[in-house]
């Protein structure tokens, strides 16, 4: 409670600091302190642009998207707004710093951004990191008006994709490799919609989704360990895919090979079974369709505990 109070008040006085220290390089007509708060302010709103896409998760669509407990999104989402939080403080100490008033007006909604940005746990804290990020970008409109009325020709950057430079989408790089999907698990996803795809074909994407993923973890190896995690929860989210599949894969040949004449048999009825509990999860893949029917002319549910 304390620090959704701290967070409430630093966003709400943050209009009325940001009024009060403009008016000093409005009414003075200093052009010159636009074009200083541009430049402080420039590198901390190409971060915070380029990570503000990765707070919001993304929304996953179709029978064959896996959606169930994608903690790996949750985690990636958590770390872009403690990657916020670190270009504001580093903005919020240059505008200390400078004698640009303009930029100085600026301080404590950044202050409020490292407040509601830091270490989130849940959508709640998120949701107010974002929410502090807009209130930031509508003190830049504010400030990028009073910049034009004094007749400074500054640009003073918004929150957006046109913000984000080459520093800020090389930072964001590794963070996206992290998260996925990468090139072979993108053509796996594709493939797992696919009913022609084949059982083989989708493990044979596994495994190069999986090589793939290794070699994210190899480049993070002496990046930050909040970095390395977003990476590591999302390749145990796709090994448990790829596990599901592998199962999948094993009872289906199972049933329409040896099972198929005979179900009766010890490694038969485990193999309905396991049939029965996996096709409860969903069938993960288009290529494991069949199974559902297969397992109904094989199987005898009587007997498959």
């Amino acid at each position: 409670m304390h620090h959704d109070r701290v967070w409430a008040l630093l966003l709400a006085s943050s209009i009325i600091a940001c009024g009060d220290a403009e008016k000093g390089a409005e009414g003075g007509g200093d052009e010159a302190a636009y074009e200083t708060a541009a430049e402080v302010l420039k590198a901390s709103v190409a971060t915070i642009s380029a990570y503000q896409p990765h707070l919001d998760l993304p929304e996953l669509e179709g029978p064959y998207t896996p959606k169930d407990n994608r903690n790996d999104l949750a985690t990636a989402s958590y770390f872009a707004a403690n990657a916020i939080r670190h270009a504001a403080n580093d903005g919020r100490q240059k505008a200390k710093r400078s004698d640009s008033a303009a930029a100085k007006s600026l301080v404590d909604p950044m202050t409020a951004i490292a407040v509601a940005c830091a270490t989130p746990e849940d959508r709640e804290s998120v949701e107010k990191c974002k929410a502090a990020v807009a209130a930031f970008d509508e003190q830049l409109a504010t400030t990028a008006e009073k910049a034009k009325a004094a007749g400074s020709a500054a640009t003073i950057p918004r929150v957006s994709e046109a913000a984000v430079d080459d520093a800020a989408r090389e930072e964001v790089a590794l963070f996206v490799a992290a998260k996925g999907p990468n090139p072979a698990e993108t053509a796996l996803l594709t493939a797992m919609k696919d009913e022609k795809v084949t059982p083989k074909q989708l493990l044979d994407g596994c495994q190069k989704t999986m090589t793939e993923l290794d070699g994210v973890l190899g480049k993070l190896a002496s990046k930050p360990e909040d970095l390395k995690k977003v990476a590591i929860v999302h390749k145990e989210k796709v090994k448990a895919w790829c596990v599901r599949m592998g199962d999948m894969a094993a009872i289906l040949q199972a049933l329409e090979g040896p099972c198929a004449d005979n179900a009766s048999t010890d490694d038969c009825k485990e193999m309905c079974a396991k049939g029965r509990r996996r096709l409860s999860q969903g069938t993960v893949a288009a290529a494991f369709e069949r199974l559902k029917e297969v397992r109904a002319e094989v199987c005898e549910d009587e007997e498959a505990k």
